[in-house]
């Protein structure tokens, strides 16, 4: 016990061995902070934004073309629960289109229902 100086450390790594790992890591940490900084900081522009949002006459129609909900029984009463709750989510989003400033229009119905 007394030559605890003199022993290598167990595992077999030297000073040397540990300034190499470390400089390896300080490099892929570098690259990998290259690459980021390189995603980010590349692109085009963004093209100009439409100022214009369309709220839609129908909102359930895309989720009543997926058919009959699967509630034994209670298939109408659901389907006017949820055709109340989309259409309330076509008013909010409406209503936070008006509020960021865009300009909000309700769209068209082409009658393919």
């Amino acid at each position: 016990m007394s030559d605890n100086g003199n022993r290598k450390r167990s595992g077999g790594s030297s000073s040397s061995g540990k300034n190499r790992r470390s400089s390896s890591s300080r490099n892929r940490r570098r690259k990998s902070k290259q690459q980021v900084k390189k995603f980010w900081n590349e692109g085009e522009a963004l093209p100009p934004l439409n100022s214009s949002i369309a709220l839609t006459p129908d909102p359930a129609a895309v989720v009543r073309s997926l058919g009959k909900p699967p509630l034994a029984g209670q298939d109408e009463v659901a389907n006017s629960y949820f055709e109340l709750v989309y259409g309330r989510a076509v008013g909010l989003a409406g209503a936070l289109a008006a509020a960021a400033g865009l300009d909000v229009v309700q769209a068209e119905d082409d009658g393919l229902a």
